[in-house]
């Protein structure tokens, strides 16, 4: 359809990226996070890096590379992007803002599968109290209070998605707001977590994460702009988390 992309995506490319690498067969280090040498050889990592570029470069709006989150959900809101693999949160409204112009058409599924698999991207943010902190009882209290079943069951009313106690996943309040245009968004999250939970995640749990992330955006930037192929594009990456590595005294074994 003219003026509707096929594809959208936003700017933090480490983590859109990445199941892609994972489905064709990829990795970002050889042992995540036991043995933290990058894996980005061209072979492999190179078809993903320009699978991920392509969609970016032959199949998106233009200004993509440069598009934040709320701007990606934006555009699908407008109608003017179909697919896009992110975080549930930005895709559910969708099918629930008033101003969505997709309300009655959006559709969901699980991360695509690859050859080698499915591996949706799966985070979760946690509360914690310094050791240093004045007031750690008064800390602990909130704590217990906004991630208690009453306080997410509130959130969840009021539109919130990404939940971490599976009591509330599987209460009926969740399940009735995640049926979305006949689909079962509910289930779908908790499958989700549960693939998620064959521990494929650990890549991002390393001190030098930042690093290796911002490696890829570049790598990525460089492919979907059309300066480079996915295969140079991660040769050069690689070199570059290396010199990083070398520089901040971080182990890597061959």
């Amino acid at each position: 359809m003219d003026g509707v992309a096929g594809y959208i995506s936003h700017t933090t490319h480490h983590w859109v990226w990445v199941p892609y690498l994972m489905a064709l067969g990829g990795k970002v280090f050889k042992d995540s996070p036991d043995n933290l040498r990058p894996t980005l050889d061209p072979d492999v990592v190179g078809e993903a890096m320009q699978f991920y570029g392509d969609l970016l470069r032959k199949h998106s709006p233009s200004g993509v590379l440069s598009f934040q989150d709320a701007q990606a959900m934006q555009v699908q809101l407008n109608g003017r992007a179909n697919f896009r693999t992110q975080s549930v949160a930005w895709l559910t409204p969708l099918a629930t803002d008033p101003k969505s112009t997709v309300r009655k058409t959006v559709r969901y599924g699980l991360m695509p599968a690859g050859p080698a698999g499915r591996f949706p991207g799966v985070n979760s943010h946690g509360w914690g109290i310094p050791v240093g902190a004045k007031q750690k009882e008064t800390a602990w209290e909130f704590i217990k209070w906004v991630g208690s079943k009453e306080t997410i069951r509130k959130m969840i009313e009021r539109g919130y998605t990404s939940v971490g106690r599976r009591s509330i996943m599987r209460s009926e309040l969740f399940k009735q707001k995640h049926i979305l245009n006949g689909r079962d968004v509910g289930a779908m999250i908790e499958q989700t977590l549960k693939i998620a939970a064959a521990g494929y995640m650990k890549y991002r749990n390393v001190a030098v994460w930042p690093e290796v992330g911002e490696a890829i955006n570049k790598a990525v930037q460089r492919v979907a702009s059309g300066q480079q192929t996915g295969r140079q594009a991660v040769a050069q990456a690689q070199q570059e988390i290396l010199s990083d590595f070398r520089k901040a005294g971080v182990r890597v074994d061959a």
